[in-house]
């Protein structure tokens, strides 16, 4: 996950020694975004400019609708 708020990351933290040890190995939380950890598992062409690749594909925005 990236672009995690700190808050999520700080629970994130507390809550990841509980987990299953192969589980919480698999996951990542950063607070920003990875370009060099997103371009080591995706080519450049395919990740989006916005996130420091050279994707050009549109991709929808999803409104969130209130509860």
């Amino acid at each position: 996950m990236f672009n995690a708020p700190l808050i999520f990351s700080t629970v994130f933290s507390i809550i990841k020694p509980f987990m299953d040890p192969i589980i919480a190995a698999k996951i990542d939380v950063y607070s920003g975004v990875p370009t060099k950890k997103l371009l080591a598992l995706m080519p450049a062409e395919v990740l989006p400019q916005e996130y420091g690749g050279r994707g050009t594909a549109d991709f929808p925005q999803v409104a969130i609708a209130d509860a």
